[in-house]
């Protein structure tokens, strides 16, 4: 480096150094005076921390020019000053404001209250990383933590406690161990989604390249440091693109080693065993000679695949019992009882890390699918094969229970995100989706809770009928406003409130080629090819006014970009390198029961109606005398009740004796 900057640098660094001495000769100054103006020294205070900062900063220039103890020692030197001082400024305000009457009085005052009123602690809220509890928590968190007077580091450590569950894995990044072509393709995957979501909601991410390759390249282990740090040619600040293409090119090399270390195994074990020839009868669908991957042909291990990683566990459990490998190691040859490496270190069962199931992804994968693997490791679905040793011949005898669509293809359903306004006037995050064959807008009962409207009895009764006339009953209904994300767009809707609206849609990555049309940010769902619950069907009713001009089909395929006032939507025929194990149809009719009520209440008349033949039938004379007595007697009194009195014979009083007083007693 030129000897020049290295004296500029000192130069800026003096400055500094002046500038807090000056401070230094101030605060003598003002303890020495009698009427000390206790503002300006808070003032003086707050910008002496600043100058701490310029100067470190220029401290860290020096010390990458100049790696002499000198610099390190003055460094110490200038610190020691620098708190001495800081801290005697800031026990002479403290000092000031417990002497403050108005201090004492607030102080006397609040104790006060406390003694007749005890409140409850205000814990800091949490956020698990739902959509619906996002702005509820970022409001609560902002007025109880975005305080001048909290230092950024206990802000940032308040923020870390506050955090849980999905949210909390954003920043609890664990270090890489060893130089691993899987586990850098997977902490580096880990960057990708998370990073997409802070755009879609409008966060410069862009600019945060000095604070994203910080955490990065601290979480990376020694040797790929040390490669980065050998990648770097000037002393310029690094971006997040050149961190990310650096990282790709590692994954590759290590990749490249790992292979050429399993080939030149391969070769040793073929020529031990070279002129034999033998049938091997094994449980697997998957050997080749050349040690190709499963699912995308290319020579590395199914562990390490990027599209195999892709797939959220249950789709690749699903995969796994399919080319039948071992689920333990996930390599062909051998079964999960026979297999010599460790089990998953989550659980420490026979399978492994890559297939972990957590709880609520194993039920679901249950409902969705045969079984999966049992809990010795063994996949639950047979399939043998014969093998011939010298012609790599493969015969196969399979036995597959569930049923699938061929790979490659897949109909994408268009979702959005929207903000739903709730009684309290706040708005929840909501999965939606776009639905012209819709008569009407549904939403879940679970969605309708939480904004708190409540759920209005329709004037009839609704049946909602879909694909082969399958039906079900609306719960009520409830109107709400939907407002877009992207822009001003709101509209008031009422919607018929379902038990459940449809299955969760599966989890569809398409191919770069769409997916490189538009930038993830702009997508009206950036989660659109995630696994998600929906939440609302917005119908034929609003559809086409969502709808705004620009249409994009990227060339080959039968998929459609379409612009809406929530952002992009995809929707069309897909290419997928995934497993679809279902299709998903919304279609829905409405149809009001009141047509059916009325037939019914017919019949039921039609039912009891008497008919008479055509000649009048004679009565008995005690029959005349009934009729005769209803016709004389039968009246309706003032509350609309009909009155009758009770008819006798002739004798039948003679009969009863005395008896009226005991009847009429009783």
């Amino acid at each position: 480096m030129a000897p020049s900057e290295l004296a500029e640098c000192i130069r800026k660094r003096r400055v500094a150094k002046g500038k807090i001495t000056r401070f230094g000769s101030f605060f003598d100054t003002f303890q020495r005076n009698a009427r000390r103006n206790y503002t300006e020294l808070k003032l003086r205070l707050d910008k002496l921390e600043s100058l701490f900062d310029e100067f470190d900063l220029l401290q860290t220039e020096i010390e990458g020019l100049d790696e002499s103890d000198s610099q390190q020692e003055e460094l110490i030197k200038f610190e020691n000053e620098y708190f001495s001082i800081q801290a005697a400024a800031v026990n002479e305000l403290s000092s000031q404001e417990q002497q403050s009457p108005d201090q004492s009085f607030t102080q006397n005052h609040r104790q006060g209250v406390e003694a007749h009123i005890k409140l409850p602690r205000i814990n800091l809220p949490e956020f698990d990383g739902e959509y619906e509890n996002l702005q509820c928590y970022r409001d609560t968190f902002s007025i109880m933590v975005h305080n001048a007077r909290i230092p950024a580091v206990e802000k940032f450590q308040y923020l870390r406690l506050s955090l849980k569950g999905l949210a909390a894995q954003l920043i609890e990044i664990n270090k890489l161990e060893k130089a691993s072509a899987s586990e850098t393709r997977s902490f580096f995957d880990t960057f990708r989604p998370h990073l997409g979501a802070l755009k879609a909601i409008g966060e410069p991410v862009d600019e945060w390249s000095t604070l994203l390759v910080h955490i990065a390249s601290s979480k990376l282990d020694d040797k790929s440091l040390m490669e980065w740090e050998a990648s770097r040619r000037d002393t310029s600040v690094p971006t997040w693109n050149e961190f990310t293409t650096f990282l790709n090119h590692r994954c590759q090399t290590l990749a490249a080693i790992e292979v050429s270390k399993v080939q030149g195994r391969s070769m040793c074990q073929n020529s031990s065993i070279l002129g034999r020839r033998s049938f091997t009868t094994v449980q697997q669908t998957s050997i080749t000679s050349q040690s190709k991957c499963p699912m995308c042909k290319l020579v590395h291990a199914l562990y390490q695949c990027p599209k195999f990683l892709a797939l959220i566990t249950p789709e690749r459990v699903k995969f796994a019992r399919t080319v039948n490998v071992c689920v333990n190691c996930l390599r062909g040859g051998h079964r999960a009882s026979a297999c010599r490496s460790v089990g998953c270190p989550k659980c420490n069962k026979r399978h492994n890390s890559k297939l972990h199931l957590e709880d609520e992804e194993r039920e679901e994968a249950f409902a969705n699918s045969a079984l999966i693997y049992e809990e010795n490791g063994n996949v639950s679905d047979t399939q043998e094969s014969i093998v011939d040793s010298e012609d790599s011949h493969i015969a196969l005898k399979a036995q597959i229970i569930e049923k699938r669509k061929p790979l490659g293809e897949v109909t994408m359903l268009s979702t959005a995100l929207v903000i739903i306004t709730n009684v309290r006037g706040k708005g929840i995050m909501a999965r939606v989706l776009l639905d012209s064959g819709s008569q009407v807008n549904l939403m879940t009962t679970r969605l309708a809770t939480k904004l708190g409207y409540p759920i209005t009895e329709t004037a009839t009764t609704v049946s909602i009928n879909g694909v082969s006339g399958m039906s079900c009953k609306a719960i009520g209904q409830v109107s709400a406003t939907v407002k877009s994300r992207v822009n001003t767009y709101s509209t008031d809707l009422r919607f018929l409130v379902l038990q459940n609206i449809a299955n969760t849609l599966q989890s569809v990555q398409p191919t770069n080629e769409v997916m490189n049309t538009i930038n993830l940010g702009e997508c009206a769902d950036p989660d659109f090819h995630s696994t998600k619950k929906i939440d609302i069907i917005l119908g034929s009713e609003i559809f086409y006014e969502l709808l705004c001009i620009g249409q994009i089909k990227p060339a080959g395929t039968r998929t459609i970009w379409q612009k809406t006032v929530f952002g992009w939507v995809l929707s069309g025929r897909v290419q997928s390198d995934q497993i679809i194990p279902q299709t998903s149809c919304m279609t829905t009719m409405v149809s009001s029961d009141d047509n059916s009520i009325q037939n019914e209440v017919q019949k039921f008349w039609e039912l009891e109606e008497v008919v008479e033949p055509k000649e009048r039938r004679k009565y008995s004379i005690e029959e005349c005398k009934c009729e005769t007595h209803f016709l004389q007697t039968s009246s309706r009194d003032a509350d609309g009740r009909f009155t009758l009195k009770l008819p006798f014979r002739n004798n039948i009083q003679q009969l009863l004796g005395e008896s009226r007083f005991m009847a009429t007693k009783s």
